[in-house]
C-alpha cells in the first residue's frame, strides 16, 4: 500500500517539527519546561511527558490538516493509518543573546506512520537549536 508515500508521509511530519513550523509554541514549550512532545498527527492530540495537553498547539493542528490533504491526495482515507505521530524530546535552557536573557530549544525528534501491516520512521535533520522570546518562570 503506497511504500514510498507513506515513507514521505513520516519524513515530512519531522521535518514539519524541525522546521519553523512550531512556532509560535515555542513560548509554551519552553514555559513546559525539557521534556517529550507526543504529537499525534492523526487525531490532532498533544501530549507533554504523558500528560495530554488542553491548549491547542498550533503545530499539531498544521500536520492534522495537513496529513488529511495528503492522505486525500494519495487516495487513502484515515482510517487506513492506525498511527501518525512524531516523538519530540527536547531541552529548555536560558541563554544570553546580544545582551537579552532568552532560552534556547534545542530537540531531536522521530516520526511513525503505521499501517495494518508496516511501519514508517522519519528523522529530521540532527542537532537543530532554535531561538524566541523571553519566557518568565
Amino acid at each position: 500500500m503506497h511504500r514510498k508515500a507513506l515513507q514521505g508521509l513520516a519524513n515530512t511530519l519531522c521535518h514539519m517539527v524541525d522546521g519553523l513550523g512550531r512556532y509560535p509554541d515555542d513560548n509554551y514549550l519552553a514555559s513546559l519546561g525539557s521534556g517529550t512532545l507526543e504529537l499525534d498527527a492523526l487525531r490532532a492530540t498533544a501530549r507533554h511527558n504523558d500528560t495530554l495537553l488542553v491548549k491547542e498547539l498550533s503545530i499539531v493542528r498544521r500536520m492534522h490538516e495537513w496529513l488529511h490533504a495528503e492522505l486525500l491526495r494519495l487516495r487513502l482515507q484515515p482510517s487506513d493509518l492506525t498511527e501518525a505521530t512524531v516523538s519530540v524530546p527536547y531541552v529548555v535552557a536560558p541563554v544570553v543573546h546580544q545582551g537579552r536573557q532568552l532560552w534556547s530549544l534545542q530537540f531531536t525528534c522521530t516520526s511513525t506512520v503505521c499501517t495494518s501491516d508496516a511501519e514508517y520512521i522519519g528523522h529530521p535533520i540532527p542537532g537543530r537549536e532554535e531561538f524566541g522570546a523571553s519566557v518568565q518562570r
